[in-house]
């Protein structure tokens, strides 16, 4: 983006690269599974994380150095709606996979009683 990062995050690929959240979920929004620093398709979607060192040192760098900027707000604002839409979408793919286990579990747990009446049965 040319811009000093507000919400940078670390895309999980072999690159491990550093980005703007804004920016990737954008990139990603088009190309969810294309790396948009080495260009390479992966068989899965992209996943980041909150790059929380590099965010905490630009945070400082700026108090340093007196930083200034007018869009800042809107900026943090948005930084902060897409920060929550991850959780949000983290949380349901979260919920979604507890789900599943529990149908597998009572998927097993009903075999296992069909298994036992018909060794009963016998």
């Amino acid at each position: 983006t040319l811009s000093l990062m507000e919400d940078p995050v670390i895309l999980f690929t072999n690159a491990a690269s550093s980005l703007e959240r804004t920016a990737l979920d954008t990139w990603l929004e088009k190309c969810p599974k294309r790396d948009p620093v080495t260009n390479l398709e992966h068989g899965d979607p992209l996943r980041y994380i909150p790059n929380r060192g590099l965010r905490d040192a630009i945070e400082h760098w700026r108090k340093v150095n007196g930083w200034v900027d007018a869009d800042e707000p809107r900026r943090r604002e948005e930084a902060e709606r897409r920060r929550r839409e991850q959780q949000e979408r983290d949380e349901a793919e979260r919920e979604r996979a507890r789900r599943a286990e529990l149908e597998r579990q009572e998927a097993e747990r009903r075999q296992r009683e069909q298994k036992e009446r018909d060794e009963a049965e016998r």
